[in-house]
Formats: C-alpha cells, sequence, structure tokens
C-alpha cells in the first residue's frame, strides 16, 4: 500500500518517471494490482511510449475483460495522448466479444477519424509534392465509414450530427461522390436542420457533376 501510496503522489507532483518507476515496483510485488497498472500506462503513453502503455492496459484488461467502460475509458486516454491507432485497438477486442455494442462503434468511428487525420497530417508533412489522400489515412477513413453508420441505424436523430458530417466529409475524401449524396440523403431525413450536411451534399452534388456551381 505504501509503494502504491508513494507512487500516487509523484504521480500528482507531476514527477512521472519517478511515478513510473514507483508503479513498477509495486507491479514486481503485486502483478495484479488494478490500480497500478491503470496509471503506469496513462504515464508510459502521455511520456510517449505508446507500446509501454498499451502493455500496460493489456495486462489490465486481460485481468478484467469484461469491463466495457474500463476499455472505453482506456482508448480515451490513448487518444487524447495521441494513439488513436491503439485506442482502436483496444476497442476493436470489445467489439470482437460485442460487435453489437453501440457505445463501442461509436468510440470506433471517431478514433478511426482521428486516426485518418493523424495519417494524413503525417504524409504531408513528409511529402511536401504529394496530392490527395494518404492511403493509411484512406484505410482509416473506411473503417471510420463501416462503423458509424451502424451507430446511426440504431439511434437515427439521437446520432450528434458532427458524427454524421465526418461520414459524408469522409466520401468526398475518397471521391466516392455516389455514397456521399447517398448518405447525405439519408442523414437530411433526421437532421434536415444542419447548414453543414446541407453544404457537404451541395458539395458533394457539385462535384458529380449533377448540379452547376
Amino acid at each position: 500500500v505504501m509503494r502504491f501510496q508513494r507512487g500516487r503522489i509523484l504521480y500528482e507532483l507531476k514527477r512521472m518517471d519517478e511515478a513510473l518507476e514507483a508503479f513498477d515496483r509495486v507491479l514486481t510485488l503485486d502483478p495484479l494490482h488494478d490500480e497500478a497498472l491503470q496509471l503506469a500506462g496513462y504515464i508510459a503513453t502521455v511520456s510517449g511510449d505508446a507500446d509501454a502503455g498499451r502493455a500496460y492496459y493489456s495486462r489490465y484488461l486481460d485481468i478484467n475483460p469484461g469491463d466495457v467502460a474500463i476499455r472505453m475509458r482506456i482508448a480515451f486516454e490513448l487518444a487524447q495522448a495521441g494513439d488513436a491507432v491503439g485506442a482502436m485497438q483496444f476497442i476493436q477486442v470489445g467489439l470482437d466479444v460485442d460487435p453489437q455494442n453501440m457505445d463501442l462503434l461509436d468510440q470506433y468511428g471517431g478514433f478511426a477519424f482521428a486516426a485518418a487525420m493523424a495519417a494524413q497530417k503525417e504524409y504531408d508533412s513528409i511529402t511536401t509534392d504529394a496530392e490527395g489522400l494518404a492511403p493509411e489515412a484512406a484505410r482509416y477513413y473506411r473503417e471510420a465509414i463501416e462503423a458509424y453508420p451502424k451507430v446511426f441505424d440504431a439511434r437515427g436523430a439521437e446520432m450528434p450530427a458532427g458524427r454524421l458530417r465526418n461520414i459524408i466529409a469522409a466520401y468526398i475524401q475518397l471521391e466516392e461522390l455516389d455514397n456521399a449524396i447517398a448518405m447525405s440523403e439519408r442523414v437530411l431525413e433526421t437532421h434536415g436542420q444542419e447548414d453543414q450536411i446541407w453544404n457537404l451534399y451541395a458539395s458533394a452534388l457539385h462535384q458529380s457533376g449533377r448540379i452547376e456551381g
């Protein structure tokens, strides 16, 4: 208990390296210490060691495999620390067990969009003369637009408009304009008051040559 409390105090003082060392000592003595695993995972992740963070969190979830709320919180922490791909992986394991869990699907779609944007940003930064969509970004966009429509099927008008805008924007990014138009028309049935969705719809129609701009 004293070792863990020392690590917790160091963590609250933002002395992250020392806190992680303390939690590692706790875990040497008690490999199943829930809180030490969670805090060690968080510290490693925010310190830039995504692989170590995932390893700590995986150990925690090996002990608590059915804890969906904790799985979602861990995935959120990973995404907040810049590891959207790691967040997706944690959610995917939950979806393998419960593929119809709308909360997990919703999170998965959001993390996939974040991963797509990060992949595109990295691609643009290292390929100065690049045009178009990075292949990795395209892959993550496709994963997002596979997850989100299932959530829309279940939640309809209750689904936040921002998520639905993302689906349409992703189809446009992928140059799948027919899908963007079809999705826009479907979304406007439940979110017809959203100007941004109308704008995306008009953009897809214009790019497809269906209306003059």
